[in-house]
């Protein structure tokens, strides 16, 4: 997902790959917080997780161009990852009961 990102928007190739796979590591961290909690920690934790994909995100662009990017764009990218934690937050329910094996 992270290198289609990167070809469709032009970006640096290993950007968003980069970006999702720090995103990836944190939650198998902490993945033990996000089962069986209220939906708002489940938010909280969402929405960190698209903080630090985008910051991450930031953080290589600005290393790499020297150059920080406009900060208005970079929110208008996260508004709809944020608008889509009801997506994620129903599959977080439904799959919530299921083989414990894999946690």
């Amino acid at each position: 997902l992270g290198l289609f990102l990167d070809l469709f928007w032009g970006g640096p190739m290993g950007l968003w790959a980069l970006g999702l796979l720090v995103v990836y590591g944190t939650m198998l961290i902490m993945r033990i917080f996000m089962s069986g909690h209220a939906t708002i920690i489940n938010f909280g934790l969402y929405a960190g997780s698209v903080l630090l994909a985008f910051f991450t995100a930031y953080l290589v662009t600005v290393l790499q161009t020297d150059n920080a990017p406009a900060i208005i764009p970079l929110v208008g990218q996260m508004l709809p990852t944020l608008l889509l934690f009801p997506v994620a937050d129903w599959l977080m329910q439904k799959f919530d009961d299921n083989d414990v094996r894999f946690m």
